[in-house]
């Protein structure tokens, strides 16, 4: 869940940059342009300067949002999160005798590992993790039906997940 919070905010902070730079480059050479050119696009100068203003502000404050929002900040802290949760969930599975459980000199170990990672990574949001939840999931059942039929679409399988899903909750199953 983690690692795809850590996509999430990820990609909107590159977007959201790749977006805002696109603008600046335009409002910027919109700016040096002859009013001749804008007379040929058939648009009134005056006017244009001014909606060249307001979107040069919008833009502005938009780079103040995505100041204030720190996507790249948060990706790096649910990427660091999933790193520590995964190196602390292979160190369970190597730990873990033949017979299921752990020896207690062990339990205390991972025990007091398992408190340390928990509160020295960042949680998951509340309003995000129902969704992931059922996100990871599907994926789990998704790729339990690949396994089964490797040929399959994966769109077909997706929605036979999702169908199925829906099914079971309107049926109680």
């Amino acid at each position: 869940m983690h690692y795809s919070l850590h996509e999430l905010y990820k990609f909107g902070a590159k977007l959201s940059e790749i977006i805002l730079l696109s603008a600046s480059v335009i409002f910027l050479s919109t700016t040096f342009l002859d009013e001749k050119y804008i007379i040929l696009l058939n648009l009134d100068p005056d006017f244009s300067k001014f909606i060249l203003g307001v979107t040069s502000v919008i833009s502005f404050m938009f780079s103040l949002v995505l100041i204030l929002l720190k996507w790249p900040e948060k990706a790096a802290l649910h990427k660091s999160s999933a790193e520590k949760w995964g190196e602390l969930l292979d160190e369970y599975r190597n730990a873990k005798l033949d017979d299921g459980t752990w020896a207690s000199d062990t339990v205390e170990k991972l025990n007091e590992k398992y408190t340390n990672v928990s509160s020295n990574t960042v949680i998951i949001p509340d309003k995000k993790f129902n969704k992931l939840k059922a996100n990871y999931l599907a994926k789990i059942e998704i790729s339990k039906l690949i396994s089964k039929y490797p040929g399959a679409p994966y769109s077909i399988i997706w929605m036979i997940i999702k169908c199925k899903g829906i099914f079971d909750a309107v049926t109680q199953k």
